[in-house]
C-alpha cells in the first residue's frame, strides 16, 4: 500500500514537468493550428484586398511559428504551455469573429 501512496506522489509531482518527447510534440503540432489560424486572423484584419491579406498571412506563417513555438519552448510547465496557447487561439478566433462580423454589416446593413 506504501509503494501506491508513493507513485500516487511522484506521480502528482511529476505531471508539472514538461520535458521530453511531450514538450517537442507541443511545441511542433500544438503550435501550428493556433499559427494557421493566426495567419488567417490576419488575411482578413488588414485592410487590404483579400488576396493582398492571404498572401501577408502566408508570408507572416513561419516567422509567427517559430515565435509561438519559441514562447511555447520557455513555457515552465505544460499548464502554462496549453493556457497560453489556448488563450491566444481565443483571441485570434474573437478578432476574426469581429472582423467578418463588421464586414457583414457594413456590406449588408444592421437589417440584413
Amino acid at each position: 500500500m506504501s509503494g501506491v501512496r508513493h507513485s500516487l506522489r511522484s506521480e502528482s509531482r511529476n505531471t508539472g514537468s514538461f520535458r521530453g518527447k511531450a514538450r517537442l510534440a507541443m511545441i511542433i503540432l500544438g503550435t501550428l493550428p493556433v499559427v494557421l489560424l493566426m495567419a488567417a486572423a490576419l488575411a482578413l484584419f488588414l485592410p487590404m484586398p483579400l488576396t493582398w491579406g492571404v498572401r501577408v498571412g502566408c508570408y507572416a506563417l513561419l516567422p509567427a511559428w517559430a515565435l509561438v513555438s519559441g514562447c511555447t519552448f520557455l513555457a515552465e510547465s505544460k499548464r502554462d504551455a496549453w493556457v497560453s496557447l489556448i488563450c491566444l487561439a481565443a483571441l485570434t478566433a474573437l478578432l476574426s469573429a469581429s472582423v467578418l462580423m463588421l464586414e457583414h454589416l457594413l456590406v449588408h446593413g444592421a437589417r440584413g
